[in-house]
């Protein structure tokens, strides 16, 4: 029973991710990016080649370089960037829900078999607050190393995609232990 629950709450949890990866990556493509050449084949085609056990870190930005060089002449790494980045936010958005509704279950089962739950979805949802935080200052220092004030500059965008895929990363492991 209780595993059938979780089945059906994970299945109702990665249909409703899917539509919010959708929705969430057309609507964050601001308007000068969308007559880039973007596409993120080559950072799927990249992690799907990766050999079991290999960094997963060396293909995050393969779609913003295709998409760079594809550009020809234009200044479109910072918009490049900033499109693989609206993917790794939707990706790393639709892993952390999934997460939370594993402990959600995880706690949830642990009440129902009188066991003192371990206050999974308290302390995943602290997690990603605090790393947030962590996101932003880091991001921000970077910006100071290159006297950069622009949030939305090709280095700041680069840092906050970088950080964001590593989260997505970690957080799918999450979505995965039982």
């Amino acid at each position: 029973m209780v595993v059938l629950r979780q089945w059906s709450n994970l299945v109702g949890t990665c249909v409703a991710v899917i539509a919010a990866f959708v929705v969430s990556t057309l609507l964050t493509v601001p308007t000068y990016a969308q007559d880039l050449p973007f596409s993120i084949e080559a950072t799927e085609t990249c992690l799907a080649d990766l050999p079991r056990g290999a960094d997963r870190d060396q293909c995050v930005g393969a779609a913003a370089e295709v998409c760079r060089k594809a550009a020809e002449g234009q200044d479109a790494m910072g918009p490049c960037i900033g499109q693989e980045l609206a993917y790794w936010t939707a990706r790393m958005q639709a892993s952390f829900a999934m997460a939370i509704s594993r402990a959600e279950s995880k706690d949830f089962d642990a009440r129902a078999m009188n066991i003192p739950p371990q206050h999974q979805e308290d302390a995943l949802n602290a997690l990603q607050d605090n790393w947030n935080v962590y996101r932003e200052s880091a991001c921000k220092f970077e910006q100071t190393l290159w006297g950069i004030e622009d949030s939305n500059s090709a280095t700041a965008l680069l840092c906050q995609m970088v950080l964001v895929a590593q989260q997505t990363f970690y957080l799918e492991a999450v979505a995965l232990v039982d």
